[in-house]
């Protein structure tokens, strides 16, 4: 999945709490292969979690990258309890978990903007993207497909929503 351009705002029965723009996770809910980019979280006593908040769930192979608090201007890509949930994903606050990565993810061309006034960008990969390959293979990868209709490579898989496709090429064995 590809979540892109969402806002959450204030919330007068939560106590002015705006959290979860992108996802809000919670019980044993689970995020696989989404990239999670450009959402906020506006207009609140507490704003956090602008791409993803979690309180339970899982997260695994995902990307959660520049989503932020509209408030203070500040990075927020995941509010709740972090990093215990979060596996095999890159997001700048992933300092500690399983496989995660905090680099850049090196989107083809990053949005611009957050919230309602994101203007959409391409969220493949670059080939020097640190979230190539990085992913944990997973038995319901074997016959599927991602967002573009591309094989997911059950051997390696990319991190996020899109598969670096495979490049054709030739192959000559001489013995």
């Amino acid at each position: 999945c590809l979540i892109v351009g969402n806002e959450a705002t204030t919330s007068t029965s939560y106590g002015g709490y705006s959290r979860g723009g992108g996802v809000y996770l919670s019980g044993s809910a689970i995020v696989e292969n989404c990239t999670i980019s450009g959402n906020s979280v506006n207009k609140a006593v507490v704003s956090e979690g602008a791409g993803i908040y979690r309180t339970g769930g899982s997260v695994t192979n995902t990307i959660i990258s520049d989503n932020t608090n509209m408030t203070s201007g500040a990075n927020s890509d995941i509010g709740g309890t972090w990093p215990a949930g979060f596996a095999f994903s890159c997001s700048p606050g992933l300092v500690s978990g399983t496989g995660n990565r905090t680099s850049d993810p090196l989107f083809a061309v990053a949005g611009v903007g957050h919230g309602y006034t994101n203007i959409l960008g391409d969220y493949h990969l670059r080939p020097a993207s640190p979230c190539l390959h990085a992913g944990t293979n997973m038995l319901w990868m074997n016959d599927t497909v991602d967002l573009d209709g591309n094989p997911r490579r059950y051997y390696s898989v990319d991190l996020g929503a899109y598969e670096v496709p495979a490049i054709p090429g030739m192959l000559i064995v001489v013995r």
